[in-house]
């Protein structure tokens, strides 16, 4: 049997606040550098929906460079470490 999903800890931000937060790092960065663009992508899919896991099946799902998506996903993995 599965076990339900946990609730995030009270003091963890939020999707959005993760999203914002990608979208200044993502300013750091040149325009259209792959950093850039893989902390953007982050931030949409961050920004569209309400959990992490969610964040993730939605980046799979829809169209991204390729050079570009795995960047997005190590950038997903970094802030499911530090938001545990």
């Amino acid at each position: 049997m599965n076990a339900p999903p946990r609730p995030p800890a009270a003091d963890a931000p939020g999707n959005r606040q993760l999203a914002a937060a990608l979208r200044q790092r993502a300013a750091d960065h040149p325009g259209g550098s792959l950093d850039r663009k893989a902390l953007l992508v982050a931030a949409v899919v961050l920004a569209e929906t309400r959990t992490q896991t969610a964040a993730r099946r939605l980046l799979a799902r829809e169209h991204v460079p390729e050079d570009v998506r795995p960047r997005a996903e190590q950038v997903l993995d970094h802030l499911t470490d530090t938001t545990r």
